[in-house]
């Protein structure tokens, strides 16, 4: 039976994998010398362990790579091709049915579970005990947590999991304004997308804040990570535009007036901004009570920019994010340069601009809306 699974799983989960992997071995192996090679991935060990924001970094990767892992298994039993799978495996006892799911996961999960066990006894051999627990109690709960959630799958055939007993009761409960349209989209059918853009603006954030000393803090290069975890943001941005063109198209006629329109794209990307938000009310209140709301606006300004761009139907995904890499570099000359209150101005007063000239003329692609 292992013989089996081992092929519906693993096999295939590396096989549909190889680029991935590929990139994966190039970063690990391929961009240092033979001879350094041990320096190399011994220097990355000891900073993961040695370090909080390295350790916090470490962990959230390998949880999105867990993600990936399990999500990759109930998508296999959920396909018809394998429906089998749940006369078979759910004919075996608890136990022994767990433990082969034990087996699968840790056949998936096996590149973190090496490479964690080598931070573990890196960790110990230079007295980091607390880091070696943290990555071991992390590593066993990464194997067994999954497996429960597919035995209970088993056990419960077309059960509905918390997220989307979660999405029902929004849909009872509230009733979203205008502004909060599209992410209440991506809180109830794009879950898994948003909570990955989440994670990774928000350890941009935390590496930022862990490479500043306390004495040495710089709102420069606090707003270059915002400006960072913004970057991040630009599909969401571009995906926004597709949702209007689908969705929204109604919203033209209604009595709104521009700037309360323009309003409204500010407070969608203020709420979609909002664990960011909680982060750098931490870490700045004990340097400047004023700093965080510098810091949101300026977001909200980059994200209202880069879509006020995309009120050009013909600009394509390509051209786009050529736009987004020369503002991009344009706002962190200007940020090195302590001219952050200017690039706010600048981005709103452009944003408005192209928002007020372009929100009545523009007209989606037909095949845009397909």
């Amino acid at each position: 039976m292992m013989q089996v699974l081992g092929r519906i799983f693993i096999t295939r989960f590396y096989a549909q994998n190889t680029g991935f992997f590929f990139l994966l071995f190039y970063l690990l192996f391929g961009v240092v010398q033979g001879g350094q090679l041990i320096t190399y991935h011994y220097g990355l060990l000891l900073g993961i362990v040695s370090n909080t924001g390295g350790l916090l970094l470490g962990l959230s990767l390998w949880l999105l790579y867990n993600f990936k892992c399990v999500w990759y298994i109930l998508a296999t039993l959920n396909n018809e091709e394998f429906a089998f799978l749940y006369q078979s495996l759910g004919s075996i006892d608890g136990a022994r049915q767990r433990r082969i799911w034990l087996s699968v996961h840790a056949g998936i999960y096996a590149p973190v579970l090496l490479y964690g066990s080598l931070a573990v006894v890196v960790a110990v051999t230079k007295q980091y005990y607390a880091a070696a627990i943290i990555l071991a109690m992390f590593n066993v709960l990464m194997c067994y947590g999954p497996v429960w959630i597919y035995y209970y799958l088993l056990q419960h055939p077309g059960a509905e999991f918390f997220y989307h007993r979660w999405q029902q009761w929004l849909h009872r409960h509230f009733h979203k304004p205008l502004p909060l349209f599209y992410v209440y989209e991506l809180a109830t059918r794009r879950t898994r997308s948003l909570l990955v853009l989440k994670i990774f603006s928000c350890v941009v954030l935390l590496a930022t804040f862990s490479l500043m000393k306390e004495n040495a803090y710089d709102v420069r290069a606090v707003l270059t990570g915002m400006l960072i975890a913004a970057l991040l943001h630009t599909i969401v941005v571009f995906d926004h535009r597709h949702f209007e063109d689908q969705f929204l198209v109604f919203t033209r006629a209604l009595p709104l007036p521009l700037w309360k329109r323009y309003g409204a794209l500010g407070i969608t990307y203020g709420v979609l901004l909002l664990p960011e938000l909680g982060l750098l009310m931490i870490h700045t209140f004990p340097h400047s009570s004023w700093h965080w709301l510098l810091i949101i606006l300026f977001a909200i300004s980059v994200l209202l920019m880069f879509r006020c761009l995309l009120y050009f139907p013909r600009l394509d995904q390509d051209k786009y994010l050529r736009w987004v890499f020369i503002i991009f570099c344009v706002l962190l000359f200007m940020i090195l340069g302590h001219l952050y209150t200017w690039a706010i101005l600048l981005l709103q007063g452009v944003a408005f601009t192209l928002f007020a000239l372009r929100y009545y003329r523009y007209e989606p692609q037909y095949e845009q809306v397909q």
